[in-house]
């Protein structure tokens, strides 16, 4: 039986977790994307008459509401520390295993300069010096989570 590791993150980014990717794909464990900010792609996809979007937020629908009367799933939760739909989320996740990641590094609200700064230093260097931040982050996060996910 092959477990499964629920990522819900804002928008469906995958590239934040490659790392936890990998550790998944060597012990034989399913990673699955899932999004919470449904609302606005809902209502992008029916502007835009994008029917793959919209299936994939009724997707997210979906899974958010199986959230509700489902239990011990193991679920990466990607949101920004002061960001208001955690209280939400909490609700729906307290039956559940739990595991916080954010890409915030400074979380006294000075991380948009520090992302600026490194962006405008990184600009002449290789493409390993703009990722080494993001590299050492996520490397730690999974050292610190692998006892606990599998």
């Amino acid at each position: 039986m092959t477990k499964e590791i629920y990522v819900l993150c804002e928008n469906g980014v995958n590239y934040h977790y490659i790392a936890l990717q990998y550790l998944c794909d060597t012990k034989n464990t399913n990673v699955i994307y899932r999004e919470f900010s449904i609302a606005k792609f809902l209502m992008k996809s029916i502007l835009k008459r994008d029917i793959k979007l919209f299936k994939k937020q009724l997707l997210n629908i979906i899974f958010l509401i199986n959230l509700m009367f489902s239990k011990n799933k193991k679920i990466m939760l990607g949101i920004a520390p002061y960001d208001f739909r955690f209280v939400f989320l909490s609700l729906i996740l307290r039956n559940h295993q739990l595991y916080y990641h954010t890409s915030w590094i400074c979380w006294d609200r000075s991380f948009y300069y520090f992302y600026k700064t490194v962006n405008k230093t990184a600009k002449d260097k290789s493409i390993f010096s703009k990722y080494k931040i993001f590299l050492i982050i996520y490397l730690k996060v999974l050292l610190f989570f692998k006892k606990k996910i599998l």
